[in-house]
């Protein structure tokens, strides 16, 4: 779950320009190693950022809190970065 500022990873870097970000996105791939199944992203941290419009990465979603709340409720696992 990507959630608050942790949305900003989901972010295209320029690779023109000099950014003190690492790229993150080249990790997703591996999620499946790890048997990640869901990426959820919460909306309203995308809408209060101005990255409604973002492109989610394939298999990433963005979901309201109530969605969010319901899945950390219902999980068995859950890894917390």
């Amino acid at each position: 779950m990507f959630s608050g500022d942790a949305v900003y990873q989901l972010v295209p870097l320029d690779t023109q320009k000099a950014q003190p970000l690492k790229a993150f996105q080249k990790s997703f791939g591996l999620f499946a190693l790890y048997e990640i199944e869901h990426c959820l992203v919460c909306a309203t941290s995308l809408q209060m950022r101005g990255l409604s419009n973002l492109r989610l990465p394939d298999g990433f979603k963005a979901v309201s809190q109530t969605e969010i709340n319901a899945t950390l409720a219902s999980a068995q696992h859950i890894i917390r970065c």
